[in-house]
């Protein structure tokens, strides 16, 4: 009797367990899920450029002799007739020879400003010229995106690198007949003029000056130097004439369009927009701060505003944001899990994980294009390793 009643009571207890198994094993396992979107596939890195001169001017002493006084630093913002630089006396045919190099140098200013500028001038016609090759660069590509599969991807790509030199040749051409283009010839022809009648007023004391308003960027010799003449002895820039410079990784610098927009952080906290101008063509290899080899490309930006008080030298941190495809569906990486002939997502319907196989497109910031296989509002496992899922799973998922 006693063994009938084990044996009962065993029965019992096995059953419980089985239906608390059971109760267990019917819980839908909770998981994180992502609602399917159109969206741009874009990802971001920042890279820390340098602020840096558009254009800018080495000047020479006027004669040869000792440096008497050089009253001012680096960095100082001065004014057009300011004295940088005064040396003790010459003799005056050193002068005169020093007069004719600026003559010469004055000459050749106004000849390449008339041949740029002037009634015949090539800026115009070549600004207009790279306008025609970027609009039928522009035509000839978007006509291939339009026959579709009559057309490979390879000869798509191929339209779509030659319309982006055009633009960018486009904007290079717009950059040399700008106004801004024109005024450095002027401001140099100034400069050299202002030279020629600083010499003429200074045979005796040997002054080097400021030909326009501007900030002494770098001095070349210190009181008590001797120096001949025509030797240089500082660099002055124009603090308006300021834009940005940044060293990227190859591969980086080749997914950048010129005219594109960045956001510029400097140091003193504040942030602007400013515009990609020119993305060098050329690769210089260096070697990183961990020893290994790679190739850098040099771009450069126009800023929308610089700081005041921030100059030639400053650093600014510029973050860069790269579409790699336009309006797209996109999920996770993570939701990714690898199928025969493919990929598959797991998608939630009626409370259970669903395999749907997908075809993927281009990827990046950690997001994967899908081409088919899912619909704008699916809701997917974001990532199913994470939560032991399988066909048919039930599923509580959590957006």
């Amino acid at each position: 009797m006693k063994k009938k009643v084990k044996w009962m009571l065993a029965a019992v207890i096995l059953i419980f367990a089985a239906a608390a198994y059971g109760y267990y094993a019917m819980q839908p396992i909770t998981v994180e899920a992502e609602t399917v979107m159109v969206s741009d596939l874009q990802s971001s890195f920042t890279a820390s450029g340098t602020v840096l001169p558009r254009h800018s001017q080495i000047l020479s002493t006027a004669v040869s002799g000792q440096v008497t006084e050089v009253p001012y630093q680096p960095g100082v913002a001065l004014q057009r007739g300011d004295t940088l630089i005064s040396v003790g006396t010459t003799s005056a045919s050193s002068l005169e020879l020093q007069k004719e190099q600026y003559r010469q140098q004055l000459a050749t200013a106004r000849q390449e400003y008339e041949l740029l500028f002037g009634p015949n001038g090539t800026a115009i016609s070549a600004e207009a010229a790279a306008k025609s090759e970027y609009d039928l660069a522009v035509k000839n590509y978007n006509n291939a995106r339009a026959l579709g599969e009559f057309v490979s991807a390879m000869e798509v790509s191929t339209l779509e690198t030659q319309m982006n030199l055009a633009k960018q040749l486009y904007l290079q051409a717009q950059s040399v007949n700008a106004e801004s283009n024109r005024a450095y010839y002027r401001d140099m022809i100034a400069s050299y003029e202002k030279q020629l009648t600083a010499m003429e007023e200074s045979i005796t004391s040997g002054a080097t000056v400021m030909p326009y308003d501007g900030v002494l960027w770098e001095l070349y010799t210190e009181t008590g130097d001797y120096v001949t003449e025509n030797q240089s002895v500082a660099k002055i820039y124009r603090p308006a004439d300021l834009h940005l410079e940044v060293s990227l990784l190859t591969e980086d610098a080749m997914q950048l369009e010129s005219g594109q927009k960045v956001i510029c952080k400097y140091a003193d906290q504040s942030q602007v927009e400013a515009e990609v101008t020119f993305i060098s063509q050329i690769a210089r290899q260096t070697i990183s701060t961990i020893g290994m080899e790679e190739n850098r490309s040099t771009v450069e930006l126009i800023p929308a505003a610089i700081p005041a008080g921030i100059g030639a030298g400053y650093q600014a941190d510029i973050t860069f944001t790269i579409t790699a495809a336009s309006q797209v569906l996109t999920v996770s990486a993570s939701a990714l899990v690898p199928v025969a002939g493919g990929s598959a997502v797991y998608k939630v319907e009626r409370g259970k994980a669903v395999l749907c196989p997908v075809e993927t497109g281009k990827k990046s910031g950690g997001r994967v294009e899908i081409r088919s296989g899912l619909m704008p509002g699916d809701v997917i496992i974001a990532d199913p390793y994470d939560s032991s899922v399988k066909e048919s799973s039930r599923v509580k998922a959590v957006t």
